[in-house]
């Protein structure tokens, strides 16, 4: 929250903003936690825009989500949040996942 995202999208919609805030302030009080990616796997936004769009020659990344650079996109969640997720998930009972179910590394290319 205050952080730069790069050119990766983001909800500007500041009810959006507190709703979510008012999410994980209810999560704390119950007692629930949320885990939340400490870091994004990113990549050139120009890149993301070319007809070709492969993995294998994509310029990739992974950074801290407090410092997506200008010009650069977050496409998925980085090495550390991967683990985190990894250690997380071996126990849980219940996943609210949000974002993208299929993302660019998962198949479709076509991002119109």
């Amino acid at each position: 929250m205050g952080c730069s995202v790069g050119s990766s999208k983001c909800e500007d919609n500041y009810d959006c903003l507190l709703a979510a805030q008012n999410l994980l302030r209810e999560a704390q009080q119950r007692g629930v936690k949320v885990v939340l990616a400490s870091d994004s796997r990113i990549v050139k936004s120009d890149a993301l825009k070319s007809s070709i769009c492969r993995t294998d020659v994509l310029e990739m990344q992974s950074v801290s989500n407090e410092c997506i650079p200008l010009g650069w996109t977050g496409v998925d969640i980085g090495e550390n949040a991967t683990q985190e997720f990894i250690s997380e998930l071996k126990d849980c009972r219940t996943i609210l996942w949000n974002g993208y179910f299929i993302n660019l590394f998962d198949g479709d290319m076509n991002l119109a």
